[in-house]
């Protein structure tokens, strides 16, 4: 989830934050609410007055755990870096240069990667990704100056199911995105409704009969464990408009 700490700017441009929760991580639309939507502007680059809590919640390049994200009115991109074993890590890039924690930078000092499941090729079995030794995919994506290539990324996120699928195995072939038991969510989504050939498939909706992506789909694995998928198909594409490389599962 995106999540940072509180931050106000009740003067335009000083921020603020109080002691007595900078340790909470809160959502974007809770940080308005508490700031009577006195949210700093995308160009605020540390925080100007937070007492004696100073020291925990400005940015230490050297002490990564004391570093903390911080709310303000900018947007944020997405990109993906690829290392030369594959394995990737996102980069969070603001809409304007300022001193902002970057978990992942264009340096060697990458701390958060992770395996992804790339495409492989069909006549010699080796993954298809970006690296120096194909030019980072064929220049979809930039080389960096730690032998990685910083990737555009393009999210799309889709409906899984406009009506009711056809059985259990249509609906794991399909969804892979996990969701949160329905009931956690109290009163917004509607009463369960059992599949109509299949009672072991429940299917809850937030508006009574709308398959949206929010739909939720409870039933059993392969190995005969409960589990919620959600109505969603979302699709990753690597590199840009102009020279699209491919789009890994």
């Amino acid at each position: 989830l995106p999540v940072a700490t509180q931050t106000c700017c009740p003067d335009g441009s000083k921020a603020e934050i109080s002691c007595m929760f900078h340790g909470e991580y809160i959502s974007f639309d809770v940080n308005k609410e508490r700031c009577s939507n006195l949210v700093c502007p995308e160009a605020t680059n540390s925080i100007s007055d937070c007492g004696a809590c100073c020291a925990q919640v400005r940015f230490s390049e050297a002490v990564p755990k004391r570093s903390h994200f911080q709310w303000t009115d900018g947007s944020c991109s997405f990109k993906l870096k690829v290392r030369l074993d594959g394995m990737a890590a996102i980069v969070h890039e603001p809409s304007s240069s300022v001193s902002t924690v970057v978990y992942v930078s264009n340096t060697v000092r990458n701390m958060n990667y992770f395996n992804l499941h790339w495409p492989r090729d069909p006549f010699v079995g080796d993954e298809l990704f970006p690296t120096i030794d194909n030019n980072c995919g064929n220049e979809t994506c930039i080389e960096q100056d730690d032998w990685t290539c910083l990737c555009d990324i393009t999210i799309t996120d889709e409906v899984g199911f406009s009506a009711e699928p056809a059985d259990a195995d249509t609906i794991l072939s399909t969804l892979t995105v996990g969701a949160f038991e329905p009931e956690l969510f109290g009163s917004d989504y509607a009463t369960g409704v059992t599949h109509s050939s299949d009672s072991s498939i429940t299917i809850y909706h937030k508006v009574v009969g709308v398959y949206a992506l929010d739909t939720i789909f409870k039933l059993s694995d392969e190995f005969g464990e409960t589990i919620y998928l959600k109505n969603i198909v979302s699709n990753i594409d690597i590199g840009n408009t102009t020279k699209d490389y491919f789009v890994p599962p």
